[in-house]
């Protein structure tokens, strides 16, 4: 019984504390397309809503009681604006960054055009060139704040990854050979070559802009 009753005190305090006033470009200044998805989507939750996407069902029922009844849900006038905002700027947020995984696309596409029936002419290129046509751009996948797609690859001696990594207004391309094989074997048994040595390390940083894609940075180690 006690539980239960600090549930509902929980859950009446979620709803007397429920956001009622208008939010300001302020508010969502710093946020991800991910976390305007979430915010947009509590206002709904709050109201009742019952999603058919049942990662937002899963979440959001921890917190509030679904109706089960959507035609029932109603929204005041401030949480309407409230939603407008957050889903303008949502859709403004994903076009840019759609914008910066072309010309990421691009990128790759000159990198290999250049490359063609040539080496390329520096070693950086070569190592993005390989990096780009390692990764799926079509296939990152985005929780809450962040973006990713790996590839980790085992070829007998090392472990290498390749990765792109999405952070708000920034873009990470990232090769890694970091360790040995998971069925190396022995050091001394005189087929095993690999060393330690070679482990090595490439990151290139992109900032996403309103023009598209813009080079940071490029930084190794190793």
């Amino acid at each position: 019984m006690r539980t239960i009753f600090i549930l509902t005190i929980l859950f009446l305090s979620l709803q007397t504390n429920a956001q009622i006033r208008l939010l300001d470009q302020e508010d969502i200044a710093n946020k991800t397309p991910e976390e305007l998805a979430l915010m947009r989507n509590e206002i709904f939750a709050r109201n009742g809503y019952t999603f058919s996407n049942a990662q937002y069902q899963n979440y959001f029922e921890r917190f509030y009681r679904a109706l089960y009844d959507n035609s029932k849900v109603k929204l005041s006038e401030i949480e309407t604006e409230n939603v407008n905002l957050l889903k303008e700027r949502e859709s403004y947020l994903r076009g840019r960054r759609k914008k910066a995984i072309e010309d990421l696309k691009q990128i790759k596409k000159e990198l290999n055009e250049k490359s063609s029936g040539s080496e390329d002419r520096f070693d950086n290129d070569k190592s993005l060139r390989y990096t780009l046509n390692r990764l799926d751009l079509n296939d990152i996948h985005y929780n809450k704040s962040c973006g990713i797609y790996k590839l980790t690859i085992d070829n007998g001696y090392s472990i290498k990854y390749y990765q792109i990594y999405v952070d708000n207004d920034n873009i990470k391309v990232i090769a890694n050979n970091c360790c040995h094989s998971e069925i190396f074997g022995s050091f001394d048994d005189g087929y095993s070559d690999y060393m330690s040595e070679s482990e090595h390390s490439d990151e290139w940083n992109f900032d996403i802009t309103d023009d598209g894609l813009e080079y940071n940075s490029y930084q190794a180690a190793g």
